[in-house]
C-alpha cells in the first residue's frame, strides 16, 4: 500500500467506528431525558408512560360541585326506595354553567365540561339499574291520560315517557330549564321546569327516572301535539301522584279535580279530612285537632259531615240547594261517630268547675254539620236551634275539631262555634255562655286569652 492512501477496509472501519459512537451519543441522551422524565413523573403522582390523570374535581366550582353531588344523592336515595310511578322532589335544578354539563345514561351520571374542542370527564357516578327518560310526545300523552285527563278512569298505559332508545340513552342538563338528547340528533331539546313546586322527576318504574317536558302556561294540557306537559297542571301533579316512599295521595282526589275545584280548595279540603282521621285513630275520650283553615268556600262549595245511619260521612258538595249525586265527592265515611257542634256551656263547666257529667255530654248532635266559611255564619247545622237558627260563628283564626266520647260510650266529631263577648282587649276573660240555646264557646276560651281554655284541651 502507498503512503498516504486509505485501503477500503480501514474506511470502511472507521465508518463502523462513527456509526458505534453516534448510537452510543443517541442512547446516553434518550436514557437522561426518560431519567428527566421520571423526575417530574413522580413529582406529579404518576409513573413514566402512563396516560395523563383526569382533571382534578377540586378545580371544579364549589356551586357546579355541590349541584352535581345533591342531585346524584337525590337519585341513589330515591332509587332504593320501595315503589314507582311516584315523584322525587329536587331542592334545586342542577346549575349548570361555564360549558360544565351533566351527563345521564344507563347505570351512570357523570360531571363533564367542554373545554376548546375536548370533553373533558370530572367525576363519574356509578348508579346500578338506573335509567334516564323525559316525559315527553307519547309518553306525555300517556302520562296526561293516566294522571290529568279526569274525563276518563285511570289506566296505567305505559310506558309513561317517550319510548325511543335514542332519547334515553344519553341525556345532558345544559341548565335549569333544559335538556338535550343527543343521539335524537343534535338540536334535540326539551324544556324543563325550574319554578317553585315544579322540581321534579318522575320515576315511572323501577329504574326509570324521568324529566318531565314542559311548556308555559296557566292551564292544564297537552302542549305541541302531546310533546309536553304545560306548567299549569303541577298542582293536580302534586296532588295525585305521590312522592316517592311517602304515602298514596286520597283517591277523591282526582274526583276533587274533575268537579273543577281549585287548588286551594282541595288543599283545605285534604286538611279537614285527616284532621278527622287523626280524631278517629286516637285514643282519647276528649281531645281536638287544629288545622291551617276551615274549608268554606261560599259560593264554591261546601265540606261537610253528614248523619248517615250510625257512621258520619264527610263529603264535598256544590253550594246549590239540588245537588246531583255525581258531583258528591265522599271523602271518607267514619263508622259508630256522629256529627255534632260543641255544647258551650257544659264545655266550660268542666273546664272551670270540673264537672264529669258535663265532660261526657259537650256535644249536640245534628244531622249535617256544614262548614260555610271561616267567620261569621261559617257553620251551617239541621236541626235548626230552639231559636230558629241554623248558622253560627267560627273563630276563624283557629280551626279546628272537637272530638268527644259520651257515657253511653258514642263518639262525636264536633265544630266549636264561638261567640264574642267584646272588643279585644276590653275583656279577655273564658266566660260561661249566657244564651242556653245558642250555647256557644266564648272565642276568649278558643283564642287562650285566659288561664283555661282550648290550651287544656290535649291533641288527638
Amino acid at each position: 500500500m502507498k503512503k498516504g492512501i486509505i485501503s477500503v477496509e480501514t474506511m470502511i472501519g472507521l465508518a463502523l467506528l462513527a456509526v458505534i459512537i453516534l448510537v452510543v451519543i443517541f442512547s446516553v441522551r434518550n436514557l437522561l431525558s426518560k431519567g428527566k422524565d421520571a423526575a417530574f413523573s413522580v413529582g406529579e403522582g404518576k409513573l413514566p408512560g402512563d396516560s395523563p390523570l383526569p382533571p382534578s374535581y377540586e378545580s371544579v366550582p364549589l356551586g357546579i360541585a355541590n349541584d352535581f353531588d345533591d342531585f346524584v344523592a337525590t337519585i341513589k336515595i330515591d332509587a332504593n326506595k320501595n315503589g314507582n310511578r311516584c315523584l322525587v322532589p329536587l331542592a334545586k335544578m342542577p346549575d349548570m354553567k361555564n360549558d360544565y354539563f351533566i351527563e345521564l345514561y344507563p347505570n351512570g351520571v357523570s360531571l363533564k365540561k367542554k373545554e376548546g374542542s375536548e370533553i373533558r370527564t370530572y367525576k363519574v357516578e356509578t348508579i346500578g339499574g338506573f335509567e334516564t327518560c323525559v316525559v315527553a310526545w307519547g309518553g306525555a300523552g300517556r302520562f296526561y291520560d293516566n294522571w290529568l285527563d279526569t274525563t276518563i278512569e285511570p289506566t296505567p298505559a305505559t310506558p309513561e315517557y317517550y319510548d325511543n332508545p335514542a332519547a334515553n340513552s344519553l341525556i345532558k342538563i345544559k341548565s335549569q330549564t333544559k335538556i338535550i338528547t343527543p343521539n335524537e340528533g343534535p338540536n334535540r331539546e326539551y324544556e324543563i321546569s325550574n319554578e317553585d313546586g315544579q322540581r321534579y322527576l318522575y320515576k315511572a318504574d323501577s329504574t326509570h327516572f324521568c324529566f318531565i317536558s314542559v311548556r308555559g302556561g296557566e292551564d292544564c294540557k297537552l302542549r305541541d301535539s302531546n310533546k309536553a306537559i304545560e306548567k299549569g297542571c303541577f298542582g293536580k301533579i302534586t296532588d295525585t301522584i305521590k312522592i316517592c316512599g311517602g304515602e298514596d295521595k286520597p283517591e277523591f282526589m282526582r274526583k276533587l279535580i274533575a268537579n273543577g275545584y281549585r287548588k286551594e280548595i282541595r288543599d283545605a279540603v285534604v286538611g279537614f279530612n285527616n284532621a278527622i282521621t287523626q280524631a278517629v285513630k286516637s285514643t282519647k275520650d276528649v281531645c281536638k285537632v287544629e288545622f291551617t283553615k276551615y274549608p268554606g268556600f261560599g259560593n264554591d262549595g261546601i265540606v261537610g259531615m253528614f248523619k248517615s245511619g250510625t257512621s258520619l260521612d264527610v263529603e264535598v258538595t256544590p253550594n246549590k240547594a239540588l245537588v246531583p249525586p255525581d258531583q258528591i265527592v265522599l271523602l271518607q265515611k267514619v263508622d259508630n261517630y256522629q256529627p255534632c257542634i260543641i255544647h258551650g256551656q257544659n264545655f266550660w263547666n268542666w273546664m272551670w268547675d270540673a264537672d264529669a257529667v258535663a265532660k261526657k255530654n259537650q256535644h249536640i248532635d245534628k244531622n249535617y254539620v256544614k262548614i260555610v266559611g271561616g267567620g261569621n255564619n261559617g257553620v251551617e247545622f239541621l236541626p235548626k236551634d230552639l231559636d230558629g237558627k241554623e248558622k253560627r260563628d267560627l273563630a276563624g283564626d283557629r280551626p279546628l275539631i272537637y272530638k268527644t266520647i259520651d257515657a253511653s260510650g258514642n263518639k262525636h266529631i264536633c265544630i266549636m262555634h264561638a261567640f264574642s263577648d267584646g272588643w279585644l282587649g276590653s275583656n279577655n276573660n273564658c266566660e260561661k255562655e249566657g244564651d242556653a240555646i245558642r250555647n256557644a264557646v266564648d272565642d276568649d276560651c278558643i283564642y287562650d286569652r285566659d288561664t283555661k281554655g282550648l290550651k287544656n284541651i290535649e291533641v288527638c
